[in-house]
């Protein structure tokens, strides 16, 4: 059969200065029972069952919406997700991150300390 990997970026950090805020500047966190995107729920679709329940709970969070399913390393290696602007990293099945990322197996994970890796030094 064939497969895709679509991802996306937002440059929406890169031009921040440039836009005119009207209201809190930091996103209002929905409450966890909310709809996520299809465009997100379709990301956490690409990811291993094991870590669906993980990626739903922390992508409640709009801070947390820039992963990367499959991510590929610099040395061919492969990261099943990965939020490569923080350098964090959920792993499956004896996978490796690079040095210098924080990166734990999918099970030593929570939604807690995952927003907290994410978010450090951006609150």
């Amino acid at each position: 059969g064939c497969q895709a990997l679509i991802t996306t970026t937002s440059i929406e950090r890169d031009v921040e200065a440039d836009l005119n805020t009207v209201g809190p500047k930091e996103p209002i966190v929905p409450v966890s029972d909310a709809a996520l995107p299809d465009d997100i729920e379709a990301e956490i679709g690409l990811a291993d069952a094991s870590t669906h329940a993980l990626l739903q709970a922390v992508a409640t969070d709009p801070r947390a919406r820039g992963f990367v399913v499959g991510e590929e390393t610099d040395d061919g290696g492969l990261i099943e997700i990965a939020w490569p602007d923080s350098k964090v990293a959920v792993l499956i099945d004896g996978q490796v991150a690079p040095d210098g990322w924080t990166a734990r197996p999918a099970t030593d994970w929570d939604a807690t300390t995952l927003l907290d890796a994410l978010t450090k030094g951006r609150d």
